[in-house]
Formats: structure tokens, sequence, C-alpha cells
């Protein structure tokens, strides 16, 4: 049980510095700094979840 507790904590951890850093990466899609991607929406998760995560492997 503690360590689903704790893959939760870490998951909702992840969550919480994406959501952080979204913003920041929509301001950079909107003036072209970001990679152009098709599925927009995801992409711009996905660019910020790597941002969030330093570049490493999340």
């Amino acid at each position: 049980m503690e360590a689903r507790l704790r893959i939760l904590g870490a998951l909702l951890d992840l969550l919480v510095a994406v959501l952080g850093t979204l913003p920041t990466v929509r301001e950079k899609a909107d003036r072209g700094e970001t990679p152009k991607l098709s599925m927009v929406d995801h992409g711009l998760v996905f660019v910020t979840l790597q941002e969030a995560t330093g570049g490493r492997a999340a």
C-alpha cells in the first residue's frame, strides 16, 4: 500500500509541475519557439512535461 501512495504522490507532483509550466509553453508555442506538432494540445502537454522534468524521461 505504501508504494501505491508514493506512486500516486509522485504522479500528482508531476501533474502540478506540468500545469504550472503549461502557460509558459503555450506562450513559447505562440511565438513559434517550440517544434511544430500535429496534435497541438497533446504536443504542448508533452513539451511541458519535458520542461517540467528538466528534459529527463518521466
